[in-house]
């Protein structure tokens, strides 16, 4: 039977046997393993998808079939396993042996143990009183035959078989040729030069990290621990050292991450934690711990043992730039729970904050880990404020941050092979666009895409628990959101949201002002008032506003009766109009708090300073950007 139909949770699909690739799991697991030499004489694709190495056969499948009976047979190896490809599909499936099981409400425990004792399954553990994770025995039928035997009977309503599978990291991608770069543009954009393409580089299209670091007065603490979940770390980079704690890797019995043929670990890193040490690039929090974790694929089982790593050695934040669009990778329940459970216990149950790309195949869907609730999910923007084209779109985006139109620069692994370009340039040119070497030792090289968007967002996390280390994860992720820049035209957003930016262009001087706000809400109340809490009948005067002129944003507030009480001690004490801006998301109404209404940026200098005697922290805001 080479077509099976089989439930991965989101409905049911056809899968077809590969004709080419085998999977074999080795009784040895280490990268030093005796392999027979029958398959050391075939490609392997893959090291290690749910423990099995991916051999290609090719042949046909009457000679696919014979070499996997010799393999099953072979005394150093485990288990030989067909691998599947769903129906117009081309990302190999490998059974792992575990199927998730929904028993109904009604059946007795005495039928549901009896049916395992029937087929030979294990009991691995129980998710809940009716849902059940069983793994398959030496005698019994193969994942796929089990599953489908399971969902028919009586008792159970579901019977879903694990798969591993790669996941695609969301790539650079490439970036104009021939054009000037200023380094690291997307810390902060000043605007081109006379000699750039006019229009490339808009003033402001940064995330104004400069300001964050010189809000908080310092680079960020050293008690953050940042984990890039991918594949490639150049673990001895220059600027990764003194920072490393906890290096994992899934691929190897050694658990460690070696050299081998992918890279794009070392670059999404470098973007988030790249260390300050005068020379080469820095990262938006240079002074956090770095955790290099290898571990991309679709495994739920994976994904647990990977977030779990990353609980258990104290990650704060978890920047993930990979995933997959692709139907048969939609997320089970076992995804879903198993990142609800980090995203919620993690951090010693404030919940480690869970970040993934939206993805880069220009597509109307995002990635599907990055749909997660509890994520948030990053799309990129421009060096012009614009969106990335590749970008993926839809609703389910969190934020967007710089990931092109002129690439970013960013570490590279030693070995790095580089882009093969075919525009002239020679090879020491191949890992920089335009052609223009930077950094010091071939250390660097540029980076475009939601993968290189992704961990930016990371560091502007980071420096926001480094602001206020007590915030939970969803209110992390509620600061990157509301205090987003509003990017693109006019009729971008309905009700604050754009589904190409979510809510706007992450701006990490705001959301680190908003964290401090939050850490000591009542600052400066010894100025305005240590009075008992205001209580009675107030006259609170609404005018609508022009979105134009400028003002300083003290931060936003939950309770309608908060923004009454505060807006008449800043008017009594200040003097100055308080202007309030109303939104909505996921049903919560938030108010955000803006002082002065100037039609020159320059006029509002000397009440920000005001404020700050005060012991209230705020920035200067245009009100177009709201």
């Amino acid at each position: 039977m080479n077509k099976v139909n089989v439930d991965l949770g989101k409905g049911s699909f056809q899968l077809r046997k590969s004709a080419k690739f085998i999977g074999v799991q080795l009784n040895d697991q280490s990268i030093n393993a005796k392999i027979p030499r029958f398959l050391s004489a075939k490609k392997i694709t893959n090291q290690w998808l749910g423990g099995f190495r991916i051999y290609s056969i090719g042949g046909g499948m009457k000679k696919l079939n014979e070499f996997l009976d010799k393999a099953r047979k072979h005394k150093d190896i485990a288990i030989g396993t067909h691998v599947y490809f769903r129906a117009g599909g081309k990302i190999p499936m490998v059974p792992t042996g575990k199927i998730l099981l929904t028993f109904v409400p009604s059946s007795t425990i005495k039928s549901r143990n009896q049916i395992l004792k029937d087929l030979k399954l294990k009991l691995v553990k129980k998710k809940d009183k009716n849902l059940w994770v069983v793994s398959i025995s030496k005698n019994s039928p193969n994942p796929m035959k089990a599953a489908d035997l399971l969902k028919k009977t009586a008792e159970i309503s579901h019977a879903v078989p694990f798969f591993d599978s790669p996941l695609t990291f969301h790539e650079e991608v490439d970036a104009p040729l021939n054009s000037l770069f200023l380094d690291q543009w997307y810390l902060r954009n000043k605007g081109g030069n006379v000699k750039d393409p006019k229009g490339k580089f808009v003033r402001g299209s940064d995330m104004n990290v400069p300001a964050a670091w010189k809000l908080l007065g310092n680079r960020g603490s050293a008690k953050i621990k940042l984990a890039v979940v991918d594949l490639g770390f150049d673990v001895a980079h220059p600027d990764f050292q003194g920072k490393i704690i906890a290096p994992f890797s899934l691929y190897n019995s050694e658990r460690f991450p070696v050299q081998g043929i992918d890279t794009h670990g070392t670059a999404c890193a470098g973007l988030a934690i790249a260390k300050s040490n005068g020379v080469g690039i820095i990262g938006v929090a240079p002074n956090a711990k770095f955790l290099p974790v290898e571990g991309t694929t679709h495994s739920a089982d994976s994904l647990e043992f990977v977030l779990n790593h990353c609980m258990d050695n104290g990650a704060d934040i978890i920047s993930c730039s990979w995933g997959s669009i692709q139907p048969e990778h939609e997320l089970t329940a076992e995804h879903i729970s198993v990142i609800a459970n980090a995203a919620k216990k993690g951090r010693k149950g404030k919940g480690c904050v869970i970040l993934f790309s939206v993805g880069n195949e220009n597509a109307e869907h995002i990635n599907h880990y990055s749909n997660h609730p509890d994520v948030i999910a990053v799309a990129a923007s421009t060096s012009a404020d614009e969106h990335l084209t590749v970008s993926n779109r839809g609703r389910g985006i969190s934020v967007c941050a710089p990931g092109g139109n002129f690439a970013l620069v960013t570490t590279r692994a030693s070995w790095d092979i580089g882009k093969q370009l075919s525009h002239g340039l020679s090879d020491s040119f191949r890992f920089w666009d335009d052609g223009k070497e930077r950094g010091n030792g071939g250390l660097y090289k540029h980076f475009e895409g939601t993968s290189a968007s992704c961990p930016l967002v990371a560091g502007v996390c980071a420096l926001v628990l480094s602001a206020n280390s007590k915030l939970k994860a969803n209110e992390v992720r509620e600061i990157i959101e509301t205090t987003a820049d509003k990017i693109g035209g006019k009729n971008e957003y309905t009700d604050g949201y754009s589904l190409r930016f979510g809510y706007g262009r992450v701006n990490a001087e705001k959301a680190v002002a908003e964290a401090l706000r939050r850490k000591n809400p009542s600052a400066g109340s010894s100025t305005l008032s240590k009075e008992k809490v205001m209580t009675g009948l107030f006259h609170f005067s609404v005018e609508s506003r022009v979105k134009k002129n400028y003002g300083v944003d003290i931060g936003n507030y939950k309770s309608y009766k908060e923004v009454v009480e505060l807006t008449e001690k800043l008017e009594k004490q200040f003097g100055n109009s308080v202007n309030v801006r109303i939104s909505q998301r996921n049903n919560q109404v938030t108010f955000k708090v803006i002082v002065g209404y100037f039609s020159r940026k320059k006029k509002v200098e000397p009440v920000l300073q005001k404020l700050k005697k005060a012991g209230i922290n705020g920035q200067i805001i245009a009100y177009s950007k709201l």
